[in-house]
């Protein structure tokens, strides 16, 4: 893992790509979303706050491997789990879930686990092969450390007057291999992820020249399953405010809460929102007339020996707090598979 002094390296691969992109270079730190106007780079962007993370040079494409690399041995430990952190956290937020402050809030917490001299760049390719539908990224610079995503939620991409996003919410598990029918999810998910996608239609109409709802989709990764709905609209070309449109999309009701502002704050004031750091942030590529950005899910950061894995749920009024739990738990078995020693596709 990285160490200051030394070359800020990223490496991501594309949902359904073959290769994947390296890059090197100096880090150009951003005061925020207006500085990104006329930019071309990989941009890293915590959570909340600044400064955003630019890094314009090196880059070339490396094919992967044709197979999956073999795992290493690692500390079997348990994850380290704050259960009664987490129980206090979701009483806080549902008082203002229940006085109608918020509609929704993401709970979102850290556990850690041992993995001793496990390799970041093994586990990234490992994540390429298990998820090959997911955007995979590897980020590792002096001033964010070393983190690893596999996540399946585009915040925004497009090139030119053509533009796309989606509102992903909502999350069940995958029980002997069937996927669950949107029907399946219930009321409360179907309510969660219609509160995210009003609000990307309201963030992205100002925007558009042509929007467009499609149809609810639902999306696998591993042993849980989404509801997701495509988002697509054309703007005036070329598109100049990209900047302006990711300062209302982000953070998303997906990672934050409804209203946005409110969520945001009420998070801020939580041990757990404060150490999120660029988990539920976003990376990816930038340049004056295109966008590929990808939200930093199923993430985790690798440090000294040891995995953090992050994983947050959507809580409203109605949300049972031992079944926000185990959906936590579930999201972090997607990333923590990656470190055990054998994966069976």
């Amino acid at each position: 893992m990285n160490k200051a002094g030394m070359i800020p390296t990223v490496r991501y691969r594309l949902p359904g790509h073959t290769h994947y992109v390296h890059i090197e270079g100096r880090l150009c730190p951003l005061a925020g979303f207006h500085e990104l106007a006329g930019r071309e780079g990989f941009v890293m962007a915590p959570f909340a706050g600044a400064p955003l993370l630019l890094l314009p040079d090196d880059v070339r494409e490396v094919p992967l491997p044709d197979a999956c690399p073999a795992g290493q041995d690692v500390c079997r430990t348990p994850r380290s789990e704050d259960r009664a952190a987490y129980s206090r956290e979701f009483r806080i937020l549902q008082e203002a879930l229940q006085s109608g402050r918020l509609e929704k809030v993401v709970l979102s917490r850290r556990a850690r686990m041992a993995t001793g001299d496990a390799d970041a760049e093994t586990l990234f390719l490992r994540a390429c092969h298990v998820y090959p539908d997911c955007y995979v990224c590897l980020f590792d610079t002096p001033q964010t450390g070393c983190w690893l995503t596999a996540s399946p939620e585009l915040l925004l991409a497009g090139r030119g007057a053509e533009w796309e996003t989606m509102a992903l919410a909502g999350t069940l598990p995958v029980r002997g291999g069937d996927m669950p029918r949107a029907e399946d999810f219930g009321a409360k998910n179907l309510r969660e992820q219609a509160l995210v996608t009003r609000h990307i239609l309201r963030a992205v109409r100002p925007f558009a020249r042509e929007l467009t709802e499609g149809a609810r989709e639902v999306r696998r990764m591993g042993g849980i399953a989404h509801l997701s709905t495509p988002v697509r609209f054309r703007t005036e070309a070329p598109f100049t405010e990209v900047g302006l449109l990711l300062q209302q999309l982000h953070p998303t009701p997906a990672v934050c809460g409804e209203p946005q502002a409110e969520a945001l704050e009420a998070l801020l004031r939580l041990p757990s929102g404060r150490e999120r750091g660029f988990y539920a942030g976003f990376t990816g590529c930038i340049s004056p007339e295109s966008a590929s950005l990808y939200v930093t899910l199923r993430a985790m950061q690798l440090r000294d020996g040891y995995a953090y894995l992050y994983a947050g749920g959507g809580l409203l009024p109605e949300s049972d707090e031992e079944a926000e739990w185990e959906e936590t738990c579930r999201k972090m078995d997607t990333i923590q598979f990656l470190c055990t020693p054998t994966i069976k596709a």
